[in-house]
């Protein structure tokens, strides 16, 4: 993917993703990973319950950051 700076992004798609503790580093990235969805699950129904989605492209969530 690339955004408007023409910056490219890889992003991974999973056909069986696991969030098993393979090693001290998975468990945290899995950790932060699932705290930081939590957050943005909780932003998305704000907005779907009518209050104004409080993100810009460049915001940022944990370790997440909006581009489009």
């Amino acid at each position: 993917m690339v955004d408007t700076n023409y910056n490219v992004w890889l992003l991974e798609v999973n056909s069986s993703p696991s969030m098993e503790y393979s090693s001290p580093i998975t468990e945290k990235y899995v950790k932060e990973g699932l705290a930081n969805l939590a957050d943005i699950a909780v932003e998305q129904e704000k907005c779907i319950s009518g209050a104004p989605w409080n993100f810009n492209v460049g915001s940022k969530i944990g370790k997440f950051e909006l581009i489009y």
